[in-house]
């Protein structure tokens, strides 16, 4: 006897009311950011290049590095949410010459080390005019420290690398769901495992452009 198969039922994964919630939500997370910036108090952005290939499990240096001799050319690296420039730093020290570094942050500090970086864009990055794309993007923080609205951050991320680069970035399930980050990526072409994947604890996602065009 054959087994009966029940159909898959797609769920709109959009709700209104959580989307409201969230906006509020991350209007105030906004405001924090802003004050942390000028206090210099970003505590969780002081992760090296060595803590973060760990906490993504990802070889940042040695695909850097890869890229460096593949393409002969200078790698752009932007540092989304650069705090106290920790990371800039790390990445100066590695690259050198190699690596044009470029940070972003909602607000600048006057304690950051910013002498690290090629060029710093400040605000909201959802919001930001960017006039280059980068190879590689990194994101120690969760996007409500950066934008307004976080699908946006994701949507301006996948938009601002260019082909073959890649993205790593930290995010906060209360910020949005892995259903509808899922939907998102999705919706903008890239495949499962092929374009993105997920750490094991949810909490981290790669993303790998393979594509020169893809859909809105």
């Amino acid at each position: 006897m054959s087994k009966r198969h029940t159909p898959l039922v797609t769920r709109n994964v959009f709700n209104p009311e959580k989307q409201v919630q969230r906006i509020v939500a991350d209007k105030l997370a906004l405001e924090e950011s802003k004050k942390r910036d000028l206090a210099n108090d970003w505590g969780i952005n002081k992760t090296s290049l060595a803590g973060i290939e760990k906490k993504f499990n990802y070889p940042v240096k040695s695909w850097l590095m890869h890229q460096s001799k593949k393409r002969r050319r200078v790698i752009s690296v932007l540092d989304l949410g650069c705090g106290e420039g920790t990371l800039g730093r790390d990445l100066r020290f590695f690259g050198g010459k190699k690596l044009r570094v470029v940070g972003s942050t909602v607000k600048k500090s006057k304690k950051n080390l910013y002498h690290n970086y090629d060029k710093i864009y400040e605000g909201d990055f959802s919001e930001l005019q960017l006039k280059e794309s980068f190879d590689c993007i990194i994101s120690n923080c969760g996007g409500t420290f950066h934008t307004k609205q976080v699908t946006k951050m994701v949507s301006k991320v996948i938009d601002s690398l260019r082909v073959g680069g890649v993205a790593i970035v930290n995010f906060n399930r209360k910020e949005i769901s892995i259903a509808e980050l899922v939907e998102l990526l999705n919706q903008s072409g890239l495949k499962p495992n092929l374009n993105y994947r997920f750490s094991p604890n949810c909490n981290q996602l790669i993303i790998m452009k393979t594509k020169k065009h893809l859909p809105k």
